[in-house]
């Protein structure tokens, strides 16, 4: 801090009186000092005359004083004393130097006495003068040092007190200082991080500007005056290099170098251009390969600090689709404005700020008056208006100004024109533009007239009057309708129940009567029994299948199956018949085919059993064929494509029509050939569209027919690992006799699918003596021949070959028979399987012994009652049934109990445990989902399964009985393969949880 103005001149003061303090303390210690050296030289004069008197009268007295040199010792007035003394002794040297004279002895004597004396007294008197003074002096300077160094003290003092209150003034300052430095530090320490983002920001910005600028697709560049890139986008360099095959970079030059001359020239101009005009944009036409491209090239120039030109900044784009899209848009309003025109459609464009309207030459012509007499505003527009709907007319248009509304206006009012003619008017129309408080202040719309629909609705709403007559009466009618499909659904219902139930009984015993021993007459009769309750269950079953269709009730099922399989099961089941007609079946899969696909097995069985069914009735002799390829639709769906081909009779063009329409027939007539309910092909065409697919057929009469239809599968995917066990006998080698040209063919395909080598030959009478020469590992033989034939060309083969020799059967010649030829290590039944033939193949390859005969031998069966002891209880009304339930389950060695209603079910479970229940549904006095429910309300069905065994089949049978607690349910009439396969499924399952 400052020292305050008014201190000031205390302290110049105190400064001035020590600084005069000092100067005489100086001053007189300085006199003081030339005092003393006086007083020093007065003794030495004193010592020097007595020394004078001693020396006598001899010039050497006189040179000493000479030497003495008092005058210049001591100049006058030096002091500020009285002369006197240097006066004196100097007038007394003169006298003894004008009087000194050897020879005279007495003058020198006299005069130097006097001066002797006079000196003395001189010297004397001057020597304590200046002892007083000198005394006097001494004093003054210590009084005067004594003041001083008190007032020096004091000032010392003082600018201690000044310095020490500065320097706390100055601590205090540099503290201040120190917290701003350090609050500038913060803050240059926060401006510093604050810098550093924004550098961040402003690179991330760059790079995603860059990013922005290289996804556009557009060419962006800049040169400078030079013609240098300084930088450019991908979009750029790719199309430079398309065009000129150069690499370009940063620094290159856009010359001669690198465009042709022409191309150069012409950018010279443009680039000219701007670097004089500053900024200018056109637009470029060219033709390339006979299309017109056009692009939009803008170039604007870069300025230095100077405000000079440096460089240009260049955007080109191609915009032949926006031309394209703009001649469009053109063509398209010229469209629009002679459809407007055609349809009598007046556009009206309304400024609400002004309330003008503008209106196209149309409106006019529908009020019948020139475009002048139409009026601008909306009150003259409202002057058209009838009387009756101007209100709300104006209050329509009212709604359209308000802000925050729906801003359209869709109004139909009457108006009269110039002739006097009512007219219906038709206005639709839309805000198109409003001001920042949402205020609308433009819309746009066209207005037409609708006479004659207003005419047309009035007719409409009579007849929509009648409609509702006409949809009541379908109402009345529907009802009766729907109680009339309830009465015969309740009919199909009892029917099923009713002709499944003997059904049973004859189905069933016949299976057991084929089981015992029979002759052949009675076998013939039984399998004639047998076939016709298939036949019959068939059509049941196929009534009730389209039944459900029909009704939309039947849902397809997804599980995952080997499609292989399938096929094997479907030509397993009618094996029998084509072996009986002396026809041959095969398949082949192709290679694309995955193993394993997730759907509705039984349905797909059930389609390709009706189409093979068909090939069969319809086929006297030859082949039927069967193929599956795939086609992968994406991840993890696959389209199969099946084709089933026959050589049998075709079908006709004209029948080709109603092929698939339910209960139709190729031959209607009562005198047909071929029997059936016309609904399979119906049923087979609504599963497969069920599976996203479809069907079609390609036949030609008198030669044969091809049905082929796809469906849409999910392929399963098994974690277990892949058991490839033909591997190691991949390249095996096979001959293979054919009887008959192209029998073969799918098993050949097969074979080579397996890796095999194939060599085919034709059988003949003379192939024994000319067999072909090399190597063979396996041999298929025909059986279609009598015995010595074959066994000539087994004596011959194995003559030749080391080879295993397989024979492939028709189902019409026994295996005992086959069995009795020597050097035959297998036998294979057509038609062929070919999961079986492959089983066969390993076995027969990797046995020791070749004199096996038969490749897969059967094990010893043991019954399933054995296998899987279980206590088994059938509840059934019907004598009939209920003697064939016991009778099949004593043949799988089960000896069950049977009782006829559910109340005996009650009772009988109270002192026996059963282990499986089959349940009929339909019982006296107490039937089986009743039963069913009271054993579970009193406990007594804990370890026990019971399994619905019924004859009801139709939708929602089995989720009726499932949902009164049973837990399985299988329908009649029940086969003895299909009851055991159930038993021994809950038989493990039983296992399984009394060993859990």
């Amino acid at each position: 801090m400052n020292e305050s103005p008014h201190k000031r001149p205390y302290s110049v003061i105190l400064l001035a009186f020590v600084l005069i303090v000092g100067s005489f303390s100086t001053f007189y210690a300085y006199q003081n000092h030339r005092a003393s050296e006086v007083f020093i030289k007065l003794q030495r004069l004193e010592l020097f005359t007595n020394k004078i008197f001693q020396k006598g009268d001899s010039l050497e007295a006189y040179s000493f004083f000479e030497d003495l040199e008092i005058q210049t010792l001591y100049p006058k007035n030096e002091f500020g004393v009285s002369p006197l003394f240097t006066e004196e002794i100097a007038n007394g040297l003169n006298s003894i130097q004008n009087t000194f004279d050897p020879s005279i002895t007495t003058s020198y004597h006299q005069s130097k006495a006097s001066f002797m004396v006079q000196l003395e007294e001189t010297v004397q008197r001057y020597r304590l003068f200046y002892h007083a003074k000198i005394e006097f002096q001494n004093r003054l300077i210590l009084i005067m040092m004594f003041t001083g160094s008190i007032l020096f003290l004091s000032v010392l003092f003082y600018i201690l007190l000044k310095w020490k209150q500065q320097i706390d003034e100055f601590n205090e300052v540099k503290r201040m200082n120190e917290r701003k430095l350090i609050d500038l530090s913060d803050e240059l320490r926060q401006r510093d991080i604050e810098k550093d983002e924004i550098n961040i920001g402003l690179k991330q910005n760059e790079r995603e500007l860059l990013k922005i600028i290289n996804s556009m697709d557009a060419m962006i560049w800049s040169v400078d005056r030079e013609y240098r890139v300084r930088y450019a986008n991908d979009e750029f360099y790719s199309v430079i290099k398309a065009q000129t095959g150069v690499d370009m970079r940063p620094g290159m030059r856009l010359d001669n170098s690198i465009f042709p001359e022409g191309v150069t020239n012409f950018w010279d101009v443009l680039y000219s251009k701007a670097f004089n005009l500053g900024s200018f944009s056109f637009q470029e036409e060219r033709t390339t390969k006979g299309v017109k491209r056009y692009r939009q090239i803008n170039i604007q120039s870069i300025y230095d600090n100077d405000n000079e030109r440096i460089s240009l900044a260049c955007f080109s784009k191609d915009i032949t689709d926006l031309i394209l899209k703009e001649d469009a848009i053109r063509e398209t309003t010229e469209r629009l404005k002679l459809a407007l025109y055609n349809a009598q459609h007046g556009l009206w464009d309304w400024n609400m700020r002004s309330n003008e309207f503008q209106f196209d030459n149309i409106w006019p012509t529908i009020l019948g008056v020139r475009l002048h007499e139409v009026g601008t505003s909306i009150e003259k527009w409202a002057n058209w208006v009838h009387p009756e709907d101007r209100d709300s007319f104006l209050e329509a248009w009212h709604q359209l100004m308000l802000p925050g509304g729906e801003g359209v206006i869709e109004h139909q009012y009457r108006i009269l024109n110039k002739d006097g003619r009512l007219l219906w008017i038709q206005t639709k129309g839309s805000v198109t533009e409003t001001e920042s408080n949402g205020i609308p202040i433009r819309a746009i719309g066209t207005s037409w007239e609708i006479s004659v629909s207003k005419q047309l609705e009035e007719r409409l709403k009579m007849l929509l009057g009648r409609q509702r007559e006409l949809n009541d009466e379908l109402f009345h009618a529907k009802e009766s309708a729907l109680k009339a499909l309830q009465v015969k659904s309740e009919f199909m219902a009892t029917m099923s129940h009713e002709i499944r139930t003997p059904m049973n009984g004859v189905i069933g015993m016949t299976s057991l009567l084929l089981k015992t021993k029979l002759t052949e007459e009675q076998q013939d009769f039984v399998n004639t029994i047998r076939m016709s309750g298939d036949t019959l269950l068939a059509v049941i079953n196929d009534i009730l299948d389209f039944s459900k269709i029909e009704s939309g009730t039947l849902d397809l099922e997804v599980f995952p199956f080997r499609v292989e399989s399938c096929i094997e099961e479907a030509i397993s089941l009618l094996s029998n018949q084509a072996v009986e007609k002396g026809l041959e079946m095969v398949y082949f899969i192709e290679e694309n085919v995955p193993e394993w696909i997730e759907g509705d097995i039984t349905r797909l069985r059930q389609i390709l059993i009706n189409l093979l069914s068909n090939a069969v009735k319809f086929t006297n002799s030859g082949l039927i064929q069967v193929n599956l390829s795939s086609k992968k639709l994406d991840t993890d769906r696959i389209e199969l494509f099946f084709s089933i081909k026959d050589q049998g009779i075709g079908i006709g063009h004209s029948q080709m029509r109603n092929l698939f329409q339910p209960f139709s027939q190729l031959d209607a007539s009562t005198t047909r050939k071929y029997g059936g309910t016309g609904l399979g092909l119906a049923i087979c065409n609504r599963l497969v569209h069920m599976m996203e697919g479809s069907m079609e057929v390609k036949s030609i009469e008198g030669e044969g027919s091809e049905f082929s239809f796809t469906i849409v599968v999910h392929e399963h995917i098994t974690q277990s690992p892949v058991n490839d066990s033909l591997k190691p006998l991949e390249g095996l080698s096979v001959l293979l006799f054919e009887k008959y040209i192209g029998r073969n063919e799918m098993l050949v395909k097969q074979l080579r699918k397996w890796h095999f080598v194939v060599k085919q030959i034709l059988w003949s009478s003379e192939v024994t003596l000319n067999l072909p020469d090399g190597h063979f590992d396996l041999i298929f033989i025909p059986s279609e021949s009598d015995n010595q034939e074959l066994m000539n060309l087994l004596s011959a083969c194995k003559a030749k070959y080391d080879a295993k020799v397989l024979i492939v059967c028709s189902g019409s010649r026994p295996k005992d028979e086959i069995n009795k030829f020597e050097g035959v290590n297998g036998f294979l039944i057509k038609p062929i399987r070919y999961s079986i033939l492959k089983q066969i193949v390993i076995n027969i390859m990797n046995r020791t012994s070749i004199s096996a005969h038969l490749a897969i031998e059967e094990p010893t069966k043991q019954l399933l009652g054995e296998r899987y002891p279980l206590q088994i209880l059938v509840a059934e009304d019907n004598p009939v049934n209920q003697k064939l339930a016991l009778f099949s389950l004593k043949n799988l060695g089960y000896p069950a109990k049977a009782v006829v209603n559910g109340l005996e079910v009650l009772d009988i479970v109270k002192s026996v445990s059963f282990d499986l229940i089959f349940m009929d549904v339909q019982m006296p006095e107490l039937d089986g989902l009743q039963a069913t429910r009271a054993l579970i309300n009193q406990g007594l069905k804990r370890n026990t399964k019971v399994i619905a065994m019924t004859a009801n089949a139709l939708e929602g049978d089995r989720e009726s009985c499932l949902e009164a607690g049973m837990d399985d349910y299988i329908a009649k009439p029940i086969t003895i393969d299909a009851l055991s396969n159930l038993i021994e499924l809950w038989a493990k399952r039983i296992q399984q949880n009394g060993a859990g």
